[in-house]
């Protein structure tokens, strides 16, 4: 099928709400950058984003902030769908924006306190997303591989992996490289089939992911 959303698509650094206008996202977190000295200090990358991250507005954050905690880091591996709310305004205009509907890691619908139109204070519903059965499918059909005595076994192999990795992202020189080595789809089914096996080393790869953000040029990545 031949999709024409695709090309009314906004040339924007970043997800707009008329990307939305086919519908919600759901994306996977895999790095978060916060620039302090930014007009939108956080900027959440996710799996296949290429160069789209997702920059929360200030409402946003402070629902992440409430649901998901301070710790930026803590974020990756975490799901959340974005939708576009027609009813947001810029000016006297609506223009739409782009709003968080539900986010994985919350065990109920919750209720938010943020500051809404006209500085009024209300509540914004959260509702949780639940993992999906597809992905757990795939980590199951992962570690039931069988090895044999020409195949390390799978816990050798995904040990083998994740040296690999942390050696490339040790080599990588821009921020750039480091965006596009983390969106690859190597990278992204590494990690998905990592996370459940060795959590300690899936771990090991978000802390050089997040190191290597502070030492290519933001400050306060590092510390997130």
């Amino acid at each position: 099928m031949s999709d024409i959303a695709e090309t009314v698509a906004p040339n924007s650094d970043q997800i707009t709400a008329d990307d939305l206008r086919a519908g919600p996202w759901t994306i996977t977190v895999t790095s978060v950058r916060v620039n302090k000295a930014e007009d939108q200090p956080v900027s959440i990358f996710y799996e296949n984003c290429g160069k789209k991250p997702f920059k929360p507005c200030k409402t946003m954050r402070r629902v992440l902030l409430e649901l998901w905690g301070p710790n930026s880091i803590e974020y990756v591996g975490k799901t959340l769908t974005v939708y576009r709310d027609a009813n947001v305004s810029f000016g006297k205009d609506k223009t739409g924006g782009v709003r968080i509907s539900h986010l994985s890691h919350i065990p109920e619908q919750r209720q938010v306190s943020v500051i809404t139109t006209k500085g009024r204070r209300g509540l914004y519903l959260v509702k949780p997303l639940r993992v999906d059965i597809q992905t757990l499918q795939e980590r199951r059909e992962y570690e039931a591989k069988p090895s044999n005595d020409a195949v390390p076994d799978v816990a050798a192999r995904a040990n083998a992996w994740v040296d690999k990795t942390l050696a490339e992202i040790g080599q990588i020189a821009s921020m750039g490289d480091l965006e596009a080595f983390t969106g690859s789809s190597a990278y992204m089914n590494g990690m998905k089939a990592i996370r459940p096996m060795l959590p300690d080393r899936a771990a090991e790869i978000d802390a050089a992911v997040q190191r290597s953000l502070g030492v290519l040029g933001d400050p306060f990545a590092a510390t997130a």
